[in-house]
């Protein structure tokens, strides 16, 4: 077994899965959609199985998750439901 930068991208991503999650603020003058798969691209690119892509507007950060307790909450529900 190898360790740090030695490990290829199927070792370092072998079974991963994530939910790909943009909070959009806004500021960029590419739409959230458009980054949003260039996000799911990178994790699939190392292997990562995307079983869930998620954008939202983040009207104001919140100390602690960023996003506000019912997005917590619906995230939760998607990772649950897989």
């Amino acid at each position: 077994m190898t360790t740090g930068f030695e490990r290829d991208a199927s070792e370092f991503s072998r079974g991963a899965k994530a939910v790909v999650v943009y909070p959009d603020t806004g500021g960029s003058s590419r739409d959230a959609d458009a980054r949003l798969e260039e996000t799911a691209g990178l994790a699939m690119a190392i292997g990562v199985e995307v079983i869930e892509k998620v954008s939202f507007k983040l009207r104001q950060p919140k100390p602690g998750t960023l996003i506000g307790s019912g997005q917590v909450e619906a995230l939760a529900e998607t990772v649950r439901d897989r």
